[in-house]
């Protein structure tokens, strides 16, 4: 721990009030103030007038004059007579204004402190990544689609679509009305892939809901398709049964 004394040369001149004060610094004690011989000199002075020295880990200022020379907040200190300083006290030597202060050694940082201070740069570095992210990169994304919920929908309207053109045309029922329906569900899929690979980007959210739920109610009737019977078996024609009829007319008579 040193000690910090800040003198200001006495006078009441706009030059004095306005001149830097000079700065000392001592790491040991006994600190003679003032005189040719002193550790700190002080203007005007023939010889030492104080001394600063260390009691009981106190630092203390003693007066070696008998004159006015030293005051301590407007006391005036006998010759011999002590004051305990403390750090940010002001005294006056010879009309010099003079203040005490100590500095104290820095005190090394635990670690403790250090993983404290760098979750806390850490945690700040990231909550400006993410308002970059989100105020820069994000709202291109949501434009494009990749990151909005509609995105996933179009895929899966894609693979309902493939998945039931492969089932349609697995279709093998011999009824032709259930083939013509066949037909026209091929061909709903085939103009429903067309629009969807022009419109993709466009499509509203309630657009690509519709889709699905067409998709998904033309997947509920596939089996009916497999299995239905819609045309009744169509009647035999007989055209040898009048010829028949007219040869056994002939024979009666």
């Amino acid at each position: 721990m040193s000690v910090q004394l800040t003198i200001r040369q006495p006078g009441s001149t706009q030059e004095a009030l306005f001149r830097p004060a000079a700065l000392y610094e001592f790491e040991q004690s006994p600190i003679l103030l003032g005189g040719p011989q002193g550790s700190c000199p002080i203007p005007e002075t023939s010889q030492p007038v104080g001394r600063i020295t260390v009691e009981n880990e106190t630092y203390v200022l003693e007066s070696l004059v008998s004159d006015s020379a030293v005051q301590y907040h407007s006391k005036t200190l006998k010759k011999h007579e002590k004051q305990v300083l403390r750090s940010g006290d002001c005294f006056t030597l010879c009309g010099c204004p003079v203040t005490f202060y100590l500095n104290y050694p820095k005190t090394g940082v635990s670690w403790q402190s250090n993983t404290l201070a760098g979750l806390a740069k850490f945690g700040i570095g990231l909550i400006l990544v993410l308002q970059v992210f989100c105020i820069f990169v994000l709202p291109n994304f949501l434009k494009k689609g990749q990151y909005w919920s509609g995105q996933q929908m179009r895929l899966n309207i894609i693979f309902k679509t493939d998945q039931l053109r492969k089932q349609l045309h697995s279709i093998k029922n011999p009824d032709p009305l259930v083939q013509l329906i066949t037909k026209e569900y091929q061909q709903e899929l085939l103009q429903r892939t067309a629009y969807l690979r022009e419109y993709s980007e466009v499509l509203t959210r309630s657009q690509r809901k519709n889709m699905l739920q067409a998709l998904t109610d033309l997947e509920e009737q596939i089996p009916f398709l497999e299995k239905a019977r819609i045309a009744s078996t169509l009647p035999q024609l007989q055209i040898n049964r009048p010829v028949a009829e007219i040869i056994e007319k002939t024979k009666h008579e």
